[in-house]
């Protein structure tokens, strides 16, 4: 009954293509310029990511003042290494590639991401503006599936791990036929946003509309002032779909980039946190951190 985007992160470098952005964005941009980075740097794999985190931490302290590597919080090296793990579990032990951690992708990626740590503590603390402000250099945008985020990859395979949530009739149910009403109920109420990703063929100008008819009802319904309601009724009717979130050149880009990447891989829940805590602390090597992952697995 929905989609949603992958199970694994999508990395998108801040400040970028964004015609209507807000103060806070237009401000991301600035500081991106300042870093020297452009749209060009990117990351399209685990690799590339740690290799610009290395890039990023060799500019002076104060060309990187009010602006951090991948999040403000927590440890920067558990986030990219629980990013690692479930890129690799969807990508290769849920898809049946592999059974084991024990291969050159993961251990490659590894030494990555070692490098990374390493860069990354030379100055671990967050260098925030004047103003208190701090601004990612990536953030995620794992969620926006029909947007220009970008999905990163291990390896040489171009999947996109992904997740469909299913609703479940009981047949045996006395009401099952009312069930099945509320699901395509609840759905064509949904249309705007999950067609787009669902279906080959949809007619955009009528989902526009749809989503302009809904806003409208909701401003009546909540009492808004009729200046509001008219101006969305002009747009609606002038077919204005500048507002829309989902725009025709993002939906062409799904898919035809996207849409053909997207795997489904039934994956088991492995409890990697303990060890990935130890290796975080030092306390298992390369060697034993693949070891305790195989033996989380087998369980």
């Amino acid at each position: 009954m929905g989609f949603v985007a992958s199970m694994v992160m999508g990395i998108q470098l801040m400040g970028v293509s964004d015609p209507f952005a807000g103060d806070y964005a237009k401000r991301a941009a600035t500081h991106l310029e300042a870093l020297g980075f452009t749209a060009d740097d990117q990351p399209q794999s685990f690799a590339q990511l740690c290799a610009l985190g290395q890039r990023y931490m060799q500019l002076p302290k104060e060309a990187r003042k009010g602006t951090t590597f991948i999040t403000l919080e927590g440890n920067q090296t558990a986030y990219v290494l629980a990013l690692l793990i479930d890129l690799y579990e969807s990508q290769y032990l849920a898809t049946g590639e592999f059974s084991s951690f024990d291969t050159e992708i993961f251990r490659t990626a590894l030494a990555q991401l070692d490098a990374l740590s390493a860069a990354l503590e030379t100055d671990p603390k967050n260098i925030y503006d004047d103003d208190g402000l701090c601004f990612p250099l990536l953030n995620d945008s794992s969620q926006m599936i029909l947007s220009d985020g970008v999905f990163l990859q291990l390896g040489d395979h171009s999947r996109i791990p992904a997740r469909m949530d299913l609703a479940i009739i009981n047949p045996k149910s006395p009401r099952a036929q009312e069930a099945m009403e509320y699901i395509l109920f609840s759905n064509d109420q949904d249309a705007c946003y999950d067609a787009p990703a669902l279906y080959q063929t949809i007619d955009y100008d009528a989902l526009v509309r749809q989503s302009y008819d809904q806003d409208i009802a909701a401003q009546i319904q909540q009492g808004e002032d009729q200046s509001v309601i008219d101006k969305l009724t002009a747009l609606r009717d002038a077919g204005d779909a500048s507002h829309y979130q989902c725009s025709k050149a993002e939906i062409e880009r799904y898919g035809t980039e996207v849409a053909s990447k997207l795997i489904f891989p039934k994956t088991v829940y492995i409890d990697t946190q303990s060890a990935a805590q130890q290796y975080l602390l030092g306390k298992l090597d390369a060697d034993g951190f693949i070891a305790a992952l195989d033996q989380a697995a087998a369980r």
